[in-house]
Formats: C-alpha cells, sequence, structure tokens
C-alpha cells in the first residue's frame, strides 16, 4: 500500500503523522498520534475528506479561531451573498433553534434559508449534535 503523500506534525505533548494512502480499496488518509502512553490511529477515506474538512473548519470558527485566508473559500463573497452567515461561528441561540427546527421536522432548505447557511452546513452541525443523524439525512423541500 504505496504512501502518496505524507506530513508530520509536532506539539509539545504528542507527534501526528498524516499519510495519503492507495490501496486496492481506493486512496485514504491516516492520521497516527504518538503521545507518552498511547497511539492513536483515525482512517478516513479520500472520498469523505470534504465533510471532515468542512466540519474542522466549523469547530475553529465555534471555537473563535479565525482560519487563514488559503483556508477559506475563494468565493467566500459570492457565497455570502446568498448565505450571509455561511462559515462564521455557530451562537448558541442559533444551535438552540436548530434543534427545534429538527425536533419540528422541518426541512434542511427551511432550515438553511432561516439560518442564512448553506444546506451543507445545516447538515453537518446536526450531525455533529445528533450522531444518530448519520445514517439519516434531511429531506429537502422541494
Amino acid at each position: 500500500m504505496p504512501t502518496l503523500c505524507s506530513k508530520t506534525l509536532t506539539t509539545p505533548f504528542k507527534t501526528v503523522y498524516i499519510d495519503l494512502k492507495d490501496s486496492s480499496s481506493g486512496r485514504f488518509v491516516q492520521l497516527a498520534s504518538y503521545g507518552q502512553f498511547a497511539r492513536q490511529t483515525i482512517t478516513i477515506d479520500a472520498a469523505d475528506l470534504p465533510a471532515v474538512l468542512e466540519t474542522l473548519f466549523e469547530f475553529a470558527g465555534a471555537a473563535g479561531i479565525e482560519l487563514p485566508s488559503q483556508f477559506k473559500p475563494a468565493n467566500l463573497s459570492v457565497i455570502q451573498r446568498e448565505f450571509p452567515r455561511a462559515y462564521k461561528p455557530w451562537t448558541n441561540k442559533e444551535i438552540r433553534f436548530l434543534t427545534e427546527e429538527v425536533a419540528e421536522g422541518k426541512s434542511l432548505d427551511e432550515m438553511a434559508r432561516f439560518h442564512k447557511r448553506q444546506p451543507s452546513a445545516i447538515l453537518s452541525r446536526i450531525r455533529t449534535l445528533s450522531p444518530q443523524r448519520q445514517a439519516a439525512p434531511l429531506a429537502s423541500s422541494a
């Protein structure tokens, strides 16, 4: 299984190895973290990377971390014309409303319009809040 790309991140408490690998079943990213007492490995199918990155960027925003411009979409201003809250941190109030809307059975499109965010961001946040929603995506209104 050849390694196509590899990076090493070193922090004061652990070292993380990130590899893009190729296998007979496709490409995947493997993150291996070595700390003082434990080793952890996570494998992510390369096709899932956009969703994982979107979630990580969302978490960075929620943590109050401003992303460097190279990690923001080149067409951010175009996206924010249609979705003014795109790529902005979620407030506790928004999260409460979103939880209520899911319980009420609102469509993904309705929630996206209300929150002024992309449908993909709404779905990502719902999946973050309710892991059981991973296998049951919400319907869009037609």
